[in-house]
């Protein structure tokens, strides 16, 4: 039996230790600098990029530096640049987390994304940020869905991010609220991921952010959202919003930069509604009339997202009354009652419907019109409506049931 030499019994096995000793160098070499993005940094978290050497982010789209004590994303091409802070929020933490940021280019476009279930991408991940439409700034909110689908859970008017913001999130048990400079702009929002990791986001945009908390110290902002409603949609349709949530049933509906505006003047009934479903809540809708004889309104608890049957209404007749009912099984409107009111004119006003399962009530300007009306249909899509005239609608928001508040009824 023929054996190796042992000269090349030897070459090998200086080769393989040489191999050994260059990955262990390297792997050593790699964890001295790079070592901090591996490990978890511990709470209360400050960031302010005053002493920072290097960026310790993970860094997924975009060109992330340090610069001038700050961290600066200065590509503005493209959605969805974001980087990841190196920890992880277990399920039941409460916390805020927050930054400081200013647009130097671009869209408007900065935000936080938190709550993250993956390190290194979107999917089953919270976010709320900044961008812009027709050059009207908007603040939006929402979550990623398993797909990577953004799903919006609502949006607002916002401030021009060339000025600089701060913008935080405190995250509680099974919601969320959002601070703009420390004032809060929507409370109790519904959480669909707990815990995970936070990061920075950018959209379209090249931008500087600073001054990034993460705290468990959240008592006093607590104190001022516990009483708030739990928002369960909220749409500014100056902001722009996602126009595929809203399904027209009739009329010529525009989304423009100020209003979601129903443009057909003749015909009754013409319909849009929306792809949530609820049940127990309060719905508000503030609109304006811009043409015709006055017939804007509501709907609500529709079965049937694509018809109008077993739904319920409220809008202005000819300019004089508020008429409410429900459509029958043949979609027939059937009358439940009506109340005179003052002439809209073209000033906007707001339609509330409070809807607890059994029975609705109605309100106009925050004027109690009707309440203990019987339900039809207990729950279901809501919507908008107009008849004979051209209505803008500038707002809608649904939040959880809350008993109606103590007011005048209307004579």
């Amino acid at each position: 039996m023929q054996t190796e030499p042992l000269s090349l019994r030897l070459t090998m096995s200086a080769l393989a230790l040489a191999i050994l000793l260059w990955l262990v160098g390297n792997s050593a070499l790699f964890l001295m600098i790079y070592g901090d993005a591996l490990t978890p940094v511990p709470l209360p978290y400050l960031e302010t990029f005053t002493s920072t050497l290097r960026l310790d982010y993970r860094q997924f789209g975009g060109r992330w530096r340090l610069q001038e004590q700050t961290l600066v994303q200065s590509d503005p091409t493209e959605a969805d640049k974001f980087a990841v802070i190196p920890l992880e929020l277990p399920p039941a933490q409460t916390y805020q987390f927050g930054a400081a940021m200013k647009v130097l280019e671009g869209a408007n476009g900065a935000g936080l994304t938190f709550n993250m279930q993956h390190k290194d991408d979107l999917r089953q991940s919270h976010l709320v940020r900044f961008g812009a439409k027709d050059g009207n700034p908007y603040l939006v909110f929402g979550y990623f869905d398993e797909n990577d689908t953004f799903v919006e859970q609502g949006s607002q008017p916002a401030i021009d991010l060339t000025q600089g913001a701060t913008l935080r999130v405190l995250v509680q048990d099974d919601t969320y609220t959002l601070l703009l400079n420390d004032q809060i702009q929507q409370a109790q929002i519904p959480l669909h991921y707990q815990g995970g990791h936070v990061g920075l986001m950018t959209w379209f945009s090249r931008v500087v952010f600073d001054d990034v908390v993460i705290t468990t110290d959240v008592a006093a902002t607590t104190a001022l959202t516990s009483t708030a409603p739990t928002i369960l949609l909220t749409q500014g349709f100056a902001a722009g919003v996602d126009q595929s949530q809203w399904q027209p049933l009739g009329g010529d509906w525009q989304f423009t930069k100020d209003a979601l505006v129903q443009q057909k003047q003749e015909g009754f009934d013409y319909a849009i509604s929306h792809a949530a479903r609820f049940d127990q809540f309060v719905l508000r809708v503030r609109f304006r009339h811009e043409a015709g004889t006055a017939g804007g309104g509501v709907l609500f608890n529709r079965p049937d997202n694509e018809t109008a049957k077993r739904g319920h209404l409220v809008r202005y007749d000819q300019g004089k009354t508020l008429i409410w009912g429900y459509f029958d099984e043949q979609g027939e409107f059937v009358t439940q009652g009506y109340s005179a009111v003052d002439p809209p004119g073209d000033q906007a006003h707001t339609v509330q419907i409070f809807s607890d399962g059994d029975t609705y009530a109605i309100l106009l300007d925050e004027i109690v019109v009707a309440q203990d009306l019987p339900l039809i249909s207990k729950t279901g899509h809501i919507g908008l409506t107009a008849s004979q005239s051209v209505v803008a609608f500038e707002r809608v928001e649904v939040t959880a049931f809350t008993p109606v508040p103590e007011a005048t009824v209307q004579p």
